[in-house]
């Protein structure tokens, strides 16, 4: 719920970042952004703010996961997107809060 429709274009960088656990859906229980545009061979890494509990990146689509839930501050997940298309995940524990996001790779 806190997508605004705005897509960040990030196709020119190596390395991108999404926040987790950002002001939105009624605490720190957000993406930013919530979705982001890459190239394929880009990483992007999640970086934990500490706030808004435990979280983790879980895709849904994809066999792709950042373990086990964390709530201590830093970068505890990384992936390189190899193969265009769209790519949504959530938090588990508050995907039903709202906290979702998408990252498309062209």
């Amino acid at each position: 719920s806190n997508f605004d429709g705005t897509v960040v274009d990030r196709t020119d960088a190596d390395t991108a970042r999404v926040t987790v656990g950002t002001q939105g859906n009624g605490g720190h229980l957000a993406f930013e952004p919530p979705v982001l545009k890459i190239s394929t061979g880009t990483t992007v890494e999640w970086k934990w703010t500490g706030n808004g509990g435990g979280h983790n990146v879980v895709f849904l689509n994809a066999d792709i996961h950042s373990g086990q839930v964390t709530h201590e501050p830093g970068v505890h997940f990384r992936h390189r997107f190899e193969q265009s298309g769209t790519y949504r995940y959530a938090c588990q524990p508050h995907r039903s809060l709202g906290q979702k996001g998408a990252i498309i790779v062209e």
